[in-house]
């Protein structure tokens, strides 16, 4: 079966962006090896990445960016009492079926990113 990614708790990026962080346990634990192996994979076959930052998966619910109503009332970070409040929160879990290679530079209708190739965990992970 599919990792399955439980989600306890929030964090942000430079106050920027609210996310959900992930348990760390076993699910987390492939997740961290499937991206270690695709970057490894990578370097042996010259594609070199420009992201030198470590793993780090979570699941975005708020891009100070995307609200533009807030930026003109002045709001320019994310206020700390959210990852306070909710430090302990469980949100729920998240199955993982599909790995997606996606370009980062150009997002579909949708604003997902355009996704080059879409791998099926299920035929690898028991």
């Amino acid at each position: 079966s599919p990792p399955q990614i439980t989600f306890t708790g929030l964090s942000h990026f430079n106050n920027k962006v609210l996310y959900m962080d992930p348990v760390k346990d076993e699910h987390l634990d492939v997740l961290t090896r499937i991206a270690e192996i695709c970057r490894e994979t990578y370097e042996k076959n010259g594609i070199v990445s420009t992201d030198v930052r470590p793993f780090n998966p979570h699941l975005t619910l708020f891009k100070l960016s995307k609200a533009r109503d807030l930026h003109r009332k002045g709001v320019k970070k994310i206020d700390q009492c959210w990852t306070t409040k909710y430090l302990n929160h469980h949100f729920g879990i998240e199955n993982f079926q599909f790995l997606h290679l996606c370009n980062m530079m150009k997002k579909q209708v949708d604003g997902y990113y355009e996704i080059f190739h879409q791998q099926d965990l299920c035929k690898f992970i028991i």
